[in-house]
């Protein structure tokens, strides 16, 4: 049994071992890593969950025509605006993982530093962007068309992030050629 595991095994292209071995190891270190030292202290959600409302309250108010007020809870962020909190962003929902997933398979592919940089700050930029539509879109839809907005949480806009992270990986892996290690 073990011997027709190893020769399974040896028999995966060697490119695609590398990508899995990538993988469990990043995944590995990320959930020791996050859910040990950084999640009980609240490193990155606080502040992710903090800077993903402030901007999404400044578009509130510019849509709206009403300020609007951040207040940091103990597991999100809450926006208010005339003193009643209309959205609330929990670090469950500050797209850490996003970011994380999307970067984490750039990095297993491999490309070059600049290739690699270039797609993980555009990435990273475009899942920030589109969370705070998000955010504003679900505020949007709780005050104007509130039967949409449990649908539109969990299905609508996250199919919408998911077809971007889908598409920044298509187009990273799309012109990727494999180097030339003969040279």
């Amino acid at each position: 049994m073990l011997a027709q595991i190893q020769e399974r095994y040896k028999n995966i292209p060697l490119l695609v071992r590398q990508l899995l071995l990538k993988v469990v190891l990043l995944i590995t270190v990320w959930m020791l890593l996050y859910h040990l030292i950084l999640q009980p202290r609240q490193i990155p959600d606080r502040w992710l969950s903090t800077v993903t409302a402030e901007a999404t309250a400044k578009l509130i108010s510019a849509w709206f025509h009403q300020p609007t007020s951040v207040i940091e809870k103990q597991n999100g962020t809450g926006i208010f605006m005339n003193g009643k909190r209309i959205i609330f962003i929990a670090y469950t929902c500050d797209a850490l993982e996003l970011y994380l997933m999307y970067v984490g398979f750039l990095f297993c592919i491999p490309t070059t530093k600049k290739r690699f940089l270039l797609f993980a700050g555009v990435g990273v930029g475009v899942i920030f962007i589109l969370n705070i539509l998000r955010c504003f879109g679900l505020t949007w839809l709780s005050i104007n068309k509130r039967e949409w907005l449990d649908f539109s949480h969990h299905y609508a806009f996250t199919l919408i992030v998911y077809a971007f992270i889908f598409y920044g990986w298509f187009k990273y892996t799309k012109k990727y050629q494999q180097p030339d290690v003969a040279k």
